[in-house]
C-alpha cells in the first residue's frame, strides 16, 4: 500500500492514511478470501469481518404453479445459511430454492410450504446448502393453493473461500 493511501471504513466519516497508521504503529492486512481486515498494534491483533452474511430477496406477485425465476449467479462458491418466507392471501405456496448451471431443474437447496399469513424466519436449508461456483440460484413455485397475491423469499448466504 502506497504511503498516504486513504482507507475508508464504511459508516465512518473520516479516513485514515497509511502515514497515520505508521505513526500509530498499526498495520493493516486484507484477506480477500476471508473478506476481513486484520489490525495489529504492538503485537495485539484484532480482526474485523466484512459482510460475513449476505442476502437476496424476491417478491412475486400472483404466483402460479410452475413459476421459475433466477435470483442470482455466483462466481464463487456460497453456502446458504438460512431461508425466510411469507405470503399474503390464499392458503399456501410450496416452493423449491435450487441451483443449476442453467435455468433447467437443479439441485434443491431448500423446499418448504409457506402458509398464508404465517411467515418463517431463518430456517435452516433442508437440502444441499453449498452451491458450487458458476451456478444460478433459482426459485421455483411448485404449487399455489388458493389465490395468493404475494410471495416473498429471502435467503442468507456466505461466500466460501
Amino acid at each position: 500500500m502506497a504511503a498516504g493511501t486513504q482507507i475508508q471504513l464504511k459508516g465512518k466519516g473520516s479516513a485514515l492514511t497509511t502515514s497515520d497508521l505508521a505513526a500509530r504503529e498499526l498495520g493493516i492486512r486484507t484477506d480477500a478470501g476471508e473478506e476481513s481486515l486484520e489490525f495489529e498494534n504492538n503485537g495485539a491483533t484484532a480482526v474485523l469481518r466484512l459482510h460475513s452474511k449476505r442476502s437476496k430477496s424476491v417478491t412475486m406477485e400472483d404466483p402460479v404453479d410452475g413459476d421459475r425465476i433466477a435470483l442470482m449467479m455466483n462466481s464463487r462458491p456460497i453456502t446458504v445459511t438460512g431461508v425466510s418466507h411469507a405470503s399474503l392471501a390464499g392458503t399456501s405456496v410450496l416452493y423449491n430454492l435450487e441451483y443449476a448451471a442453467s435455468i433447467a431443474s437443479g439441485t434443491v437447496i431448500h423446499t418448504d410450504t409457506c402458509a398464508s399469513s404465517t411467515p418463517e424466519w431463518d430456517v435452516a436449508p433442508s437440502g444441499t446448502a453449498t452451491v458450487p461456483t458458476d451456478q444460478i440460484v433459482l426459485l421455483e413455485i411448485t404449487t399455489v393453493t388458493g389465490s395468493v397475491t404475494d410471495f416473498q423469499l429471502t435467503f442468507e448466504y456466505t461466500i466460501d473461500a
